[in-house]
């Protein structure tokens, strides 16, 4: 499966630790002003986010004996 099949708030493992997938976002970036990242937020802390540039969306995702979803 790759990043930009995901569907709207499906889990993921990215460091060990649980991300949820918010999709493609238009952010702010200090020096660059706003740009569109694709964006996972932290399961554990709302404030805590990742974001992946728009060309990592084809990125394949590997899956664990459990059935998780590895970034």
């Amino acid at each position: 499966m790759k990043i930009s099949e995901l569907k709207l708030n499906q889990e993921v493992l990215f460091k060990n630790k649980n991300f949820l997938y918010k999709g493609v976002q238009k952010i702010t970036m200090p020096g660059f002003g706003k740009v569109q990242k694709v964006v996972f937020q932290s399961k554990d802390s709302k404030n805590v986010f990742h974001h992946m540039n728009l060309h990592e969306g084809n990125r394949t995702l590997k899956t664990d004996e459990s059935g998780n979803l590895i970034l």
